[in-house]
């Protein structure tokens, strides 16, 4: 982490970088998150070392063109509707009864319980929020097309099963109905590309639903969350590797417990982060337990004009190109 921070951020420390940055990673680097890095060797304890979360306020787009998009916010922004199968053994028994199935699915049978999704959605029922939420046999794929576009945060805590052969079948499971192939329980990202959303704030809480794949014309856009963003999401919290799901329930309850009128979504789910941090057992501050969860915010304060974004393209190329060179070398 330190010698990643020597090699990206160093260089750049003499142009004062102000709080916000936007991070639009390339290849690899979307595996990285840069709050993550250290910029020093100082600290004995995952809590006590310098990540870069504690200094600046990051925000993570996969092309400069998303993180300029602006778009008006929506009338119903605190309205909340919260999907969570859970995948426990009722679930899994009901499916199996189910008559209507006409083969059963061995992959989703091995699907692990979620039970912190649960407690956290009933959690956001009982105090937060005016909201709806479907938990275990009620969180239908024909439900979320129905209902999921009239609330201004959508949350989704789920399994994901990723396609690198051919992305457009990655998907997001629901709750298992009926047969029928537009309710089956597999949400995948053709069908999220072709939705018309209008929330402010999607929450993907499943592992890797941020990696990407180069789809067919060859530009590495296509994952689930950009699916979402193009389907209208505005803002998007999601993942870019396998996170724990104890622990990333955690953060996320808190963000949601500070959430005010003013969506600077990326200040809050910070604020969660580094609470976390400072509060967590020693091996539990471990970045594998909160680095894995990044936000794209259109809400960011950073703005990308005249010379500050000639500034952002120059550096922005000028590290890559040194990134390439030195894996040329090696």
């Amino acid at each position: 982490a330190h010698e990643l921070y020597n090699l990206i951020f160093a260089p750049l420390s003499k142009f004062a970088l102000q709080p916000n940055i936007i991070w639009v990673p390339h290849n690899n680097l979307s595996y990285l998150n840069p709050e993550t890095l250290i910029s020093s060797l100082d600290g004995e304890n995952f809590a006590d070392l310098s990540y870069l979360i504690k200094s600046y306020n990051f925000t993570q787009h996969v092309s400069v063109s998303t993180a300029l998009r602006k778009n008006k916010k929506i009338e119903n922004s605190f309205n909340f509707i919260g999907f969570a199968p859970v995948f426990d053994d009722q679930l899994k028994d009901k499916y199996i009864q189910n008559e209507q199935i006409e083969s059963i699915d061995s992959q989703y049978l091995k699907l692990i319980k979620q039970p912190f999704a649960a407690l956290t959605l009933n959690k956001i029922k009982e105090n937060y929020f005016s909201s709806q939420v479907f938990i275990h046999s009620d969180a239908q794929e024909s439900t979320f097309k129905e209902q999921s576009q009239k609330n201004g945060i959508l949350h989704i805590a789920s399994h994901t099963s990723l396609n690198p052969v051919n992305p457009m079948n990655s998907k997001i499971y629901f709750a298992k109905g009926k047969s029928d192939s537009l309710n089956d329980g597999e949400m995948h990202l053709y069908e999220i590309y072709s939705q018309r959303m209008n929330n402010n704030l999607a929450v993907l809480l499943a592992c890797d639903t941020g990696i990407k794949h180069k789809n067919f014309s060859h530009h590495e856009l296509t994952s689930l969350a950009h699916s979402f963003f193009y389907a209208g999401c505005r803002n998007l919290i999601y993942t870019i590797w396998s996170v724990d799901e104890k622990q990333s329930q955690e953060i996320i309850l808190d963000f949601y417990k500070t959430l005010d009128s003013s969506t600077n979504y990326a200040s809050h789910l910070r604020k969660a982060k580094l609470k976390y941090i400072q509060s967590a057992a020693n091996e539990l501050a471990s970045p594998f337990y909160w680095g894995g969860l990044v936000i794209q915010t259109e809400n960011a304060s950073t703005k990308l004009s005249g010379i500050y974004y000639v500034t952002w393209m120059v550096g922005f190329l000028f590290v890559i190109g040194s990134i390439l060179l030195v894996f040329k070398r090696i």
